[in-house]
């Protein structure tokens, strides 16, 4: 799972700017300290300016909706921001931030035909939607690369 930084786009209407540190700037929302844990809670907390870190919460689509509110700008996983037109990818995948998918169930369930037979088909589902997910689906944008 990819992420990478991203703005309202009505802020951003010509893309990222081309002086990154000006980001640094604005004020950011970020991942609660619940989830401290992990690495683009730690980038924030290291690189964002506390008097900048003007939101934090607990849910990953809850982070997308603060940013679409306009209430700053922040790490996303691309699959829920890419698919969100109000929002612009700031920045170049975060690798460091990246995570793998997994589908688990059960060992009870696990020899079970019908839960093998909808495995397999999630899996398919998807593996359609791999470029989402990865964080390769969107247009250039300018200063961005693939």
């Amino acid at each position: 799972i990819a992420w990478a930084l991203y703005g309202l786009a009505s802020d951003f209407p010509n893309g990222p700017p081309e002086d990154r540190d000006s980001l640094f700037r604005r004020p950011w929302v970020s991942l609660g300290d619940s989830l401290g844990h992990l690495k683009v809670v730690k980038y924030a907390h290291e690189h964002v300016a506390p008097e900048n870190l003007v939101y934090r919460i607990d849910s990953v689509l809850g982070l997308a909706e603060a940013i679409e509110s306009g209430l700053g700008i922040g790490h996303v996983p691309c699959f829920i921001a890419d698919r969100r037109p109000g929002l612009v990818r700031l920045s170049e995948l975060m690798s460091d931030f990246s995570g793998h998918l997994w589908l688990l169930t059960h060992p009870d369930l696990r020899g079970s035909a019908r839960v093998r037979v909808f495995l397999d088909f999630l899996a398919s589902e998807i593996a359609k939607e791999r470029d989402l997910i990865e964080g390769r689906n969107i247009l250039s944008l300018p200063g961005l690369s693939r």
